[in-house]
């Protein structure tokens, strides 16, 4: 079972097609501890979920408790390179998602930080949204998905679960 795991509704922008303005997230089931450890992989999303690396860091570590899944941490915040840095070492993949030109910078910067030796057991996803150029650098660590449009209603792909994080479960 795959458990895309909405941390919460909070986010910096606005996107046009953001699949939070489609979900009622109070009503998505809260995951459970059963549930983690039926899971063979957690994808933890948001809003965004660097937006409290604090909480974010204590819901890896509760997750870790009861699950042997395979975290992947979905974001599209790339301006602070040692807390990515940080985060990889405590998951097993990252998903970035480039949603318009302006969020180029401050990934290659985070790119160009990524210590190669470490990498060939991480999951690297780049999502980059149609129109957003990154031609001529070197991405060999990521596994690319350009000119990315919005999808109405945002359907989960096959064999996903969307559950919500209940924060009171770790206090």
């Amino acid at each position: 079972m795959k458990i895309r795991l909405v941390m919460w509704e909070d986010c910096e922008r606005e996107c046009p097609g953001c699949c939070m303005r489609d979900w009622d997230f109070f009503s998505l089931p809260p995951v459970t501890p059963i549930d983690l450890g039926a899971a063979d992989q957690i994808l933890l999303t948001g809003g965004e979920p660097l937006l409290d690396p604090y909480a974010l860091h204590m819901l890896i570590s509760y997750i870790t408790k009861y699950s042997l899944a395979e975290v992947i941490v979905y974001t599209a915040k790339t301006d602070d390179t040692p807390l990515l840095l940080g985060l990889l070492g405590a998951v097993d993949g990252l998903t970035v998602t480039l949603h318009d030109q302006s969020d180029v910078t401050s990934f290659l910067r985070f790119n160009a930080a990524l210590p190669a030796g470490t990498l060939h057991r991480k999951s690297l996803r780049l999502n980059v949204f149609k129109g957003v150029d990154i031609t001529g650098h070197s991405l060999y660590h990521w596994n690319v998905r350009d000119n990315m449009v919005w999808i109405k209603d945002c359907p989960l792909p096959e064999g996903e679960v969307l559950m919500r994080f209940d924060p009171s479960l770790i206090k």
